[in-house]
């Protein structure tokens, strides 16, 4: 994982999370895609899948991940961990 990746993602904090459970659009939806959009095309192209179909995939579970972000509990998973079972689903 590149530097810059790590530190997307360690710019995740727990009032970023809280922001997206309380709001359905916005400012805070676009800092969480501008954060994770990589990470999740990169976990579908570890899955074999072909550039077309990552983005394709990328879309759904942005999609999945703004349906259900009021379900995430930090005390069941990582949010990093949540957005990966979302992602290969």
């Amino acid at each position: 994982m590149d530097n810059k990746l790590k530190n997307d993602y360690d710019r995740t904090r727990k009032s970023l999370i809280l922001r997206l459970q309380e709001t359905r659009v916005g400012v805070s939806w676009n800092e969480f895609y501008e954060i994770y959009e990589r990470m999740i095309y990169a976990i579908c192209l570890k899955r074999g899948l072909s550039d077309a179909d990552a983005k394709d995939v990328r879309q759904t579970a942005a999609i999945r991940i703004h349906e259900r972000i009021r379900t995430y509990d930090s005390k069941r998973a990582r949010f990093h961990s949540w957005i990966g079972m979302i992602v290969r689903y």
